[in-house]
């Protein structure tokens, strides 16, 4: 055998060996919060998929700290398939930019797949521009005199071009939630959060994210929580 048939055989067999490897991926692995309130319990999903020939098993999820937790509904995953990975992670009294990159390990290996999740903490959210939202919490809180089981909130725009908006985050389970198409120049439009009624009951901390401009321009996050006093 010659050096070059030599060589083109070994090839072969690696890629082959590579290709037959079970490995874990994240089609998006990043994601940016943009402003956030402080004291927010950030909320954000990434889809995991398992490719290659062999079965893909999660073994942990390291966040780096204990203020923020994961979610997965299933840990073993044949080729081609996928599962939401869930993140919450609270940023308490985090100021300025904050980030984090939680590690997927997989398969008893060492190695682990990351994701990204990074924003700027505001202390006046509702000074963004070119929009904000009011109220930039959304509070569903339950009293004995008063229980605050749906908001309607307001975006502004404070530019002279029409800006598109667009959810970029899962709904909570926890809520119902109307978002417009756009926010016309200069002008304010409505939404609505309402408290589904299987969650009156329970307290709960989330977030959902909102992106505004037809260039994702700017991203807005907005914390919900319900609390009872």
């Amino acid at each position: 055998m010659n050096r070059l048939t030599c060589i083109l055989v070994l090839s072969f067999a690696l890629a082959v060996s590579v290709h037959g490897q079970s490995r874990l991926i994240a089609p998006v692995d990043r994601f940016e919060f943009g402003a956030i309130p402080t004291g927010t319990v950030l909320t954000h999903h990434f889809w995991l998929k398992s490719i290659g020939q062999d079965t893909v098993t999660i073994d942990t999820v390291k966040t780096g700290c204990s203020c923020a937790v994961t979610q997965l509904e299933k840990t073993v995953l044949p080729p081609g398939d996928s599962v939401l990975l869930g993140i919450q992670w609270d940023i308490k009294r985090s100021q300025g930019s904050v980030f984090r990159s939680p590690m997927i390990f997989y398969n008893g290996s060492d190695e682990a797949l990351r994701v990204h999740l990074g924003g700027t903490v505001w202390d006046y959210p509702d000074s963004a521009r070119p929009a904000n939202i009011k109220p930039f919490r959304f509070e569903l809180s339950r009293a004995a005199v008063k229980n605050v089981d749906r908001i309607e909130y307001k975006l502004t725009n404070h530019s002279g071009e029409t800006l598109p908006v667009q959810l970029v985050s899962l709904v909570p389970p926890q809520v119902e939630l109307t978002v417009p198409d756009s926010i016309p120049a200069n002008g304010t439009v409505s939404g609505i959060v309402t408290l589904r009624p299987a969650f009156q009951n329970e307290e709960f901390s989330t977030s959902v994210t909102f992106v505004i401009g037809s260039r994702d321009i700017q991203r807005l996050t907005v914390p919900i929580r319900r609390k009872f006093y």
